[in-house]
């Protein structure tokens, strides 16, 4: 049997990549003079954090019409073995809301797998009126209906396609940490710090059901097979 140390050193660490959030704004645009920049970090447990600023300039021969030049520093207390070396950032050739981030020669980067690592922006943002943070996010089934519960207690049902709000449900009293649908997309499940579970209609806002018994605040719920039971964990143990 493989001891702790070995099943330890068997498992990859991939380090997190962080980019700035607008970086395909930049892409969309194409190029400038002077050519416009986005940052990108790498950060690994245990190691200085790389810092680059990607540079978006022309490039005919590309699909896209530009590539990505990163431009890295490091900060004043990285070892000399983690100096400054190539790192590739790319688009993906199928999407311009991809990027391969790659590096070689750097302790810093020497966990990227060789192929490197996706970044994927998302297709789309929508802004909503939930009050408070938003905490949990659920998509139905089919895809037709969304659920968001935030801090504040209330939940939103939108159009699973858009940003559009159906319903605003109210009825839990402290934040919504949980909000899963059933297997019919029609009617959700929430658990809240009020130590309580709700059952809703997700088509008409109706919560038919409040089921209590937690004596802390709910922390997950599962809906099994096809919804005629639930399991709920909470802060009670």
């Amino acid at each position: 049997m493989a001891s702790s140390e070995e099943e330890q050193a068997s498992v990859l660490q991939l380090p997190f990549v962080a980019v700035q959030p607008d970086w395909t704004d930049d892409v969309r645009a194409g190029p400038k003079t002077p050519p416009a920049t986005f940052w990108l970090s790498v950060l690994r447990s245990g190691a200085a954090t790389l810092h680059a600023d990607v540079a978006v300039r022309g490039d005919a021969s590309a699909r896209s019409g530009v590539r990505l030049d990163a431009l890295i520093s490091v900060p004043a207390s990285a070892s000399a073995s983690a100096s400054p070396s190539p790192l590739s950032v790319r688009l993906s050739p199928a999407s311009a809301h991809e990027l391969h981030v790659a590096g070689t020669g750097s302790s810093l980067l020497a966990e990227l797998p060789a192929a490197g690592l996706r970044v994927i922006a998302p297709a789309a943002t929508h802004s909503t009126a939930i009050n408070g943070a938003p905490l949990c996010l659920d998509v139905s089934p089919g895809g037709e209906l969304a659920v968001l519960g935030g801090s504040s207690g209330q939940l939103l049902v939108l159009d699973g396609r858009g940003s559009r709000q159906r319903l605003s449900l109210h009825g839990h009293l402290s934040d919504v940490a949980v909000c899963r649908f059933f297997p019919s997309g029609q009617v959700v499940l929430s658990g809240s710090g009020d130590f309580q579970l709700r059952i809703w209609d997700a088509l008409s806002g109706a919560c038919p059901v409040v089921l209590t018994g937690h004596r802390r605040s709910v922390t997950d719920v599962a809906i099994v097979e096809r919804g005629r039971n639930v399991v709920s964990s909470s802060l009670d143990g």
